[in-house]
């Protein structure tokens, strides 16, 4: 697994790797976002003679509590790019936004939880059983 968006090393993602990461500081935790980056990916499988289907696609998602320090609102923000927001609302709400990830690809999502405790690990446990319940 190699993540990165940079040119460079879309190459060697292209060339060496089983799958592709995205962080959410590369999809301002977006799935809209991801289409963006797919398009980009997979014009560097077709420039290193790749089936881009070959490739695992793969994010990180930022999931934070609502009471915790909203740090990333004191991130940068380059001209032009959306502001990054955490993963919010009712573990249904929530589970279908990660659905909307698989829909755009996504084989595999990696969970921040922000802050990273017991309590806020145990309140994600509702949005985990929605894509449970969800799935069938």
């Amino acid at each position: 697994m190699i993540g990165s968006i940079r040119p460079r090393m879309l190459e060697l993602v292209a060339r060496y790797a089983d799958s592709w990461n995205a962080y959410y500081d590369d999809t301002r935790n977006s799935v809209d976002n991801v289409r963006r980056l797919r398009e980009v990916v997979d014009a560097a499988c077709h420039k290193a003679g790749r089936d881009p289907s070959t490739l695992e696609r793969t994010v990180t998602v930022l999931a934070a509590d609502a009471d915790g320090d909203s740090w990333w609102n004191r991130l940068p923000t380059p001209h032009g790019q959306l502001a990054l927001k955490p993963l919010r609302g009712s573990p249904a709400q929530m589970a279908a936004e990660l659905q909307a990830y698989a829909r755009e690809g996504i084989a595999h999502i990696q969970m921040c939880v922000d802050p990273t405790t017991p309590r806020t690990i145990e309140a994600f446990a509702p949005v985990l059983a929605a894509l449970r319940d969800a799935r069938g």
